[in-house]
């Protein structure tokens, strides 16, 4: 198996979450199974690593308000490829 093929399979493993599954329509799993197993394209690997980025700018930010006395609530307004409402939320109350 191609390096390259073997690293965006071993990036998929949170497929394998029962959480992920049982949370998320078989539909739209099936699909973000499919999404996995495409090499990225060079534009959509600049936007990863762009979002990437900014996904950890934010994460200062919230410890920042946080760390300041701020509440902090969290919510989702959208399922998007890779989230699925119910598991994208408990993982996102997992970060710091």
């Amino acid at each position: 198996m191609h390096s390259r093929q073997r690293k965006l399979e071993q990036k998929a493993d949170f497929l394998n979450d029962p959480l992920i599954r049982d949370t998320m329509p078989p539909s739209q799993f099936d699909a973000l199974k499919a999404l996995t197993q495409k090499p990225l394209s060079p534009e959509m690997k600049k936007d990863s690593n762009t979002a990437i980025e900014e996904f950890k700018r934010a994460q200062s930010n919230v410890k920042r308000l946080w760390d300041a006395g701020l509440l902090i609530a969290a919510r989702t307004d959208a399922v998007y490829p890779g989230d699925s409402q119910g598991e994208g939320l408990h993982h996102e109350l997992e970060l710091d």
